[in-house]
């Protein structure tokens, strides 16, 4: 009998019959999860289903609302030079709300002006137009009024069957109990098969739903579900029936085929683990023949293969590590007796290079003090160069007293070029477009320039000095930049914009800029909400201001704050069209920001502007200019509201 077939037939026997007994208990297992997970999902279903659905009118409900106090959508209604903007406004609505099916906006007189997906002609002559026009008692409450629409072509494109909802345009805020003149109505089509395609991720292809508005609350009956939708601003609870038509063999077969690929993977394993099952018992057997290889190796004078097989016993082992032994100890000696004729001849050789060698010491002992003397001396000469280059940078940052902040680069760059005299080093307050440049830190990590180099071919010593340059002139700026800067506004100051202002003047007289304006801005009403309301109120209506102002900055328009109620745009490089279309987007500003007072009223931010350009006037003249045009603009307005007490609201 052979021992390899035993083993084999023992290793397989072992691996396969658990491995089916695992395999049928999973199957088992399965079975019953698969069930309870049939279950599962039906209920899941049903929930996703209906919170969907739900959620998206909800949404829909609480935009439309929004939409409804929109200035834009409500100034339409009276003026179609708005046409463009309500087209791209009813778009976005659309788009915030995937189950809009189509939108029509009404002026107070229920006369359609503009739609999304919906024709104005059918619409005008519809039942629903008739049924929503009886309804204005609830319209003026500032309420919203639901109800179903049935085909009568008013839709373009989706269904003709589905939930209506009308919400009243109103530009003030609601208070309860109060009734209000609607200027207009928006009017929004849900189709049922909006919602109904809503559903389609929680359902299988053989199934559907159907979604139904109820005038009035009913109970469910079997297969339906009735949901109810509150808001705020419903006249009252949305009901609505949902209808589901479910498919068991949709759901069975899905099962099904979760069995089969379970069947599938125990038919795998069991495969894998046969192959393993051979795999092991041929390793089992292979020390027997590892240990004839190397008897044979060793009879013909060579070294057996150490094999990297895992599976052997350990009497094999042991077997083979002492005849290896014996191997290794007759190869150590025939080995060490060749070591030791090498090492006879070697030491010969060495004696005669150690006689070369006592000849060449003392002329390289020479030669080496010669070189460390000269190494020495030229160290002690870069060190002393170094503390008077130290010396000379504390000088010049003791100095630096009345020197304005726009000259700091020229000041800077002229004594870098003395320090750095082989190397080009340089300042500035932009970053160079092309050269390496290494910014500026301030201690809050605010770039406060850079400094344009190559560092790689600065020496050791030049390096440092460039730091100690650096945090030198980093405290310089950050001093600056606080004595440039105005805290209340986050903005610059008077003494920013006096010496910016000169140097932009020089530059454009050198040709360096091809233009400069100056918009003086001054708000309206700044002294009176001081003296009515107290100066707290008044900080929060600058802050305002700025707010109202920073987004049309940029790096060719900068705001300064010139005094309590004045700003001050410096404009570089803005041709006559780009100026005109700043200060009309300025003017069109006005009005649209407000402060809550603190009696709970809200004041509009107002202000006047005068605009002064040197491609129409001296640049000397800019600011006279601008300013006269600024008082100009502030008589007219005082001239519109000269019976105002206090601040308009």
């Amino acid at each position: 009998m052979s021992l390899r077939k035993i083993i084999t037939f023992f290793v397989l026997l072992g691996s396969l019959v658990p491995t089916y007994i695992v395999g049928t208990l999973l199957i088992d297992r399965h079975a019953e999860y698969q069930m309870d997970q049939k279950q599962l999902k039906l209920e899941a279903s049903s929930l996703g289903i209906e919170t969907t659905v739900k959620h998206e009118l909800s949404n829909i409900a609480n935009l439309t609302s929004w939409y409804s106090r929109d200035r834009q959508l409500i100034t339409s209604t009276n003026n179609i030079l708005y046409g463009a903007v309500i087209t791209q406004k009813l778009s976005s609505f659309k788009q915030l709300a995937d189950p809009i099916t189509s939108t029509f906006l009404l002026d107070s007189q229920w006369q359609p002006m503009y739609e999304s997906n919906g024709s104005l002609f059918h619409f005008e002559k519809s039942q629903l137009l008739t049924s929503l026009k009886q309804q204005s008692a609830i319209y003026q409450q500032g309420k919203s009024y639901h109800t179903e629409f049935t085909n009568e072509e008013l839709v373009i494109d989706g269904g003709q069957q589905g939930i209506a909802l009308i919400t009243p345009l109103l530009s003030y805020t609601l208070l309860p109990g109060s009734e209000y003149e609607p200027k207009g109505y928006l009017v929004v089509l849900i189709a049922y098969d909006a919602l109904v395609a809503l559903s389609t991720p929680y359902l299988f292809a053989e199934e559907s739903i159907a979604i139904r508005y109820l005038p009035a609350y009913s109970e469910s009956v079997d297969g339906t579900k009735v949901l109810e939708l509150t808001s705020d601003n419903l006249f009252a609870p949305l009901y609505f029936q949902v209808e589901q038509h479910l498919s068991d063999r949709a759901r069975e077969t899905e099962l099904r085929r979760s069995q089969q690929k379970l069947y599938q993977s125990m038919m795998v394993i069991l495969v894998i683990t046969l192959v393993l099952g051979l795999v092991i018992s041929q390793g089992v057997l292979y020390p027997v023949r590892d240990i004839e290889q190397t008897v044979r190796k060793y009879q013909h004078g060579n070294q057996r293969y150490k094999s990297k097989k895992r599976f052997q016993f350990s009497e094999f082992k042991q077997l083979l590590d002492v005849i290896d032994k014996l191997w290794s100890r007759i190869h150590k000696q025939m080995r060490e007796l060749e070591i030791q004729n090498i090492e006879l001849q070697k030491a010969h050789s060495e004696v005669q290079q150690s006689n070369l060698r006592l000849e060449n010491f003392n002329q390289t002992l020479e030669r080496s003090v010669d070189e460390k003397t000269i190494e020495l001396r030229e160290l002690l000469n870069r060190e002393e160069h170094y503390q008077q280059q130290l010396v000379t940078i504390i000088d010049f940052f003791s100095n630096r007293a009345g020197i304005a902040y726009r000259s700091i680069p020229t000041v800077c760059n002229l004594f870098l070029s003395k320090l750095f005299s082989h190397q080009q080093v340089v300042f500035a307050f932009e970053k160079h477009a092309v050269h390496p440049c290494e910014p500026i830190y301030s201690i809050e990590g605010q770039i406060l320039g850079y400094m344009q180099l190559e560092r790689s071919k600065l020496s050791e010593q030049q390096q440092m000095l460039l730091v100690i340059f650096a945090k030198q002139l980093s405290a310089w700026l950050e001093l600056e930049v606080l004595a440039r800067w105005d805290p209340l506004s986050s903005t610059l100051n008077r003494k920013a914009f006096e010496e910016d202002l000169e140097y932009y003047k020089l530059r454009t007289q050198q040709r360096h800029s091809r233009n400069l304006s100056l918009m003086m801005i001054d708000i309206n009403g700044l002294k009176i909400i001081n003296d009515t309301y107290g100066h707290d109120t008044g900080d929060r209506l600058i802050q305002t201001m700025v707010n109202t102002l920073n987004p049309v900055c940029n790096k060719k328009v900068v705001l300064y704050r010139v005094g309590g109620d004045e700003f001050v745009l410096l404009i570089r490089d803005y041709t006559a069209n780009l100026l005109s279309e700043l200060t009309t987007q300025i003017e069109q500003s006005k009005g649209m920001s407000q402060l809550k007072l603190p009696d709970g009223r809200a004041y509009y931010v107002s202000y006047s502007i005068g605009v002064a350009s040197s491609l129409e006037a001296p640049l000397d003249a800019l600011y006279a200019r601008a300013d006269a045009n600024m008082y100009r603009d502030k008589r007219g307005h005082y001239v519109e509201h000269i019976d105002e007490a206090e601040p308009s609201l």
